[in-house]
């Protein structure tokens, strides 16, 4: 039962959910203000309980307990029986937000952004010929990969192989095996396992045997970054050719029109000039479009936000901007859980807004540590309030791939640089290797900046690892619309309300069972349903830079017209399947659509 406020006779101890809004020019409120209505209208579904509603949704006020001479907005609401007048049985919320676009604001140059982008297309190649040794993150992310993935693997192996192979592995990374084997290599490490276990052959050579199989999982995957990466940019660079092509000849309609030989006639020469068809002459005037249509500003509104935030070397100017975002991440959720009447914690973030929610997390782990080492999930900032965090679209291992990856001569700056990040296995993730914060990651195979978490992983500890949820938003992968469409999803919202109001799914409050400890997969909720359609699709669209790039080049040899007619055949036959499969997804709309479908009055205010 909550404590009440004597004045109203409401409840004072309350839940508090912190939302970290994603890249771009968002507004102070405006995302906050979108959670609170979806789940405003998932309380008056079908899917809720009967009776039971949002109420008094209202801004509120208060003095900040962190930042001196500060005022903190919040919406505060409540959840509870309509028709009841009591409020014994209530559920009273606050929602506070991480409004950090202020800080991004200056954005970075569009020709900077293009050049950081394309300069990603080489990475499969430093990851592949790195030594098995560098890189642990994402080499024990794609291992956590196959383990779920069972199809992939032989029968004869089991779940703890692949936890002894992550403590191997761990080891291989120690100071007497660098010494023993110091180039790092996959053969050097097939050696350790052989000379680690030459008394146990049986597990020698499961033990190796799974090793080949995760390395030749892992050039899998790089191969498949390889070929995405590069199908992006090629896909970029026909865009921009085809794009370059249309303004040209534009110019030349305008040349053929006589509009040209007017202006020379009547001295007009520079705009004559500026005019005339030539390569030279539609390059700034495409440039010129792209940020007349807005292609300029995404690219450094949106994009810049990641290309700052992306900058870990503290001698450039840019990782001030990533620290000052930090640093309002901390001044938030340090407000928050100094407050003695809030009882949990619901950490909420999206997109770009994910990464800085995790590393937030962290540095205020770091900053207790530093003040409480033995215990730093108690204090002084109670960490042990916040039992989930919820990341939607989250780009956390991508930018892991692409942007955190160091590599160092050093054993001890390795250890040191992992152990600073952190992982499932430390504070506040996790308490005494036992799992603490419920980290939830929802991602849509059609929205490109989403995925699957695994570098966050515990390096021993195969348990402790993020409950990955796959969703579906439309019928066709549509990249832009599918990354914003999370709050309008009926799963997702379904599970955000039950975690709010109803603190479900959580490791605190679950109970051992007949003393054999709790049973922490009851409460996870992935895997989700995989989006077969979406991955027939997403197959055709990185074909279709291929095709054309195959279709231009062989048009220009001799070739017969048989020989051009069936080439063309598979890129117009991809191009419309595409095409289709596309307008019927705009007109069928979300696949599990949020809908309120009472006709209730709204009890919001």
């Amino acid at each position: 039962m909550n404590t009440k406020n004597k004045n109203n006779n409401q409840p004072v101890q309350y839940t508090s959910v912190v939302y970290f809004h994603g890249m771009g020019n968002q507004r102070r409120y405006e995302e906050l203000s979108r959670l609170v209505d979806a789940l405003d209208a998932y309380s008056q579904s079908d899917s809720c309980q009967p009776d039971w509603r949002l109420v008094k949704i209202k801004p509120r006020i208060e003095d900040s307990r962190s930042v001196d001479h500060e005022r903190i907005t919040y919406i505060r609401a409540y959840y509870k029986n309509v028709k009841e007048r009591s409020w014994d049985d209530v559920t009273n919320l606050r929602f506070y937000e991480v409004y950090w676009a202020p800080v991004m604001a200056k954005g970075a140059k569009a020709k900077e952004v293009i050049k950081w982008l394309f300069s990603t297309v080489i990475r499969p190649f430093r990851t592949y010929f790195s030594p098995w040794r560098e890189r642990q993150r994402l080499r024990r992310a794609i291992l956590l990969k196959l383990r779920e993935r069972e199809h992939l693997w032989s029968k004869d192996f089991k779940s703890y192989d692949f936890k002894n192979l992550l403590f191997a592995y761990d080891e291989f990374e120690g100071s007497q095996a660098i010494a023993d084997y110091p180039k790092g290599n996959f053969k050097e490490f097939k050696n350790f396992l052989a000379k680690k276990y030459k008394n146990k052959p049986g597990k020698k050579a499961k033990l190796v045997a799974l090793a080949k199989l995760w390395r030749k999982v892992y050039c899998r995957y790089e191969l498949r970054n390889f070929v995405v990466l590069v199908s992006i940019a090629l896909s970029l660079l026909i865009a921009f050719v085809l794009s370059l092509a249309l303004v040209f000849m534009v110019l030349q309609f305008i040349a053929d029109l006589g509009v040209v030989t007017f202006l020379e006639e009547n001295n007009f020469l520079d705009l004559a000039n500026s005019l005339s068809p030539s390569v030279k002459n539609a390059f700034p005037l495409l440039i010129g479009a792209a940020s007349l249509f807005g292609i300029s500003h995404f690219l450094s509104r949106y994009l810049g936000d990641v290309y700052q935030w992306t900058t870990y070397e503290e001698t450039d100017t840019k990782h001030k901007n990533r620290s000052e975002v930090i640093k309002r991440g901390m001044e938030t959720l340090t407000h928050v859980l100094g407050d003695p009447n809030c009882e949990r914690v619901v950490v909420i973030s999206h997109s770009l807004g994910t990464a800085v929610a995790q590393d937030t997390l962290l540095s205020l782990t770091h900053l207790n540590r530093a003040q409480n080492e033995e215990e730093p999930m108690a204090g002084p900032i109670a960490l042990e309030k916040i039992e989930h965090f919820i990341t939607l679209a989250s780009p956390v291992d991508k930018i892991q791939y692409l942007f955190e990856s160091f590599r160092s001569a050093y054993h001890r700056y390795r250890r040191v640089v992992d152990d600073l990040r952190g992982d499932l296995g430390t504070a506040p993730f996790s308490k005494n290797r036992k799992p603490h914060i419920h980290w939830i990651n929802y991602w849509d195979r059609g929205d490109v900046v989403s995925g699957e978490l695994y570098s966050v992983s515990n390096r021993r500890w195969v348990e402790l690892n993020v409950d990955n949820v796959e969703v579906n938003h439309f019928h066709f992968p549509e990249p832009a619309s599918s990354h914003l469409a999370y709050f309008n999803h009926r799963k997702v919202i379904g599970d955000l309300f039950n975690i709010i109001c109803r603190r479900m799914y959580s490791f605190v409050t679950l109970k051992s069972e007949h003393g054999k400890g709790k049973d922490y997969d009851s409460v996870r909720i992935g895997p989700g349903k995989p989006a077969q359609v979406a991955k027939f699709y997403l197959v055709l669209m990185i074909a279709f830079p291929y095709l054309v790039i195959a279709n231009t080049v062989i048009r220009f040899y001799d070739t017969t017209a048989v020989v051009k007619g069936w080439l063309g055949l598979p890129l117009i036959t991809v191009f419309a399947i595409l095409v289709i499969g596309f307008l019927y997804s705009v007109k069928k709309g979300h696949l599990e659509p949020l809908k309120n479908k009472h006709k209730a009055k709204s009890y919001a205010c």
